[in-house]
């Protein structure tokens, strides 16, 4: 079922499964219609 209602759901769910799965020091979720500035993300988590 894809909902946009259901969007936050799924970006909880997203963030729960990258937290008890993953071992990296940050996750990122974006959409596929998005354009992601790569150097000012790692310059805030540099920061």
């Amino acid at each position: 079922m894809d909902r946009y209602e259901l969007v936050v759901l799924k970006t909880i769910a997203i963030c729960e499964f990258g937290v008890q799965n993953v071992t990296a020091a940050h996750i990122m979720k974006c959409d596929d219609d998005t354009f992601v500035r790569v150097d000012t993300v790692l310059k805030e988590i540099e920061a």
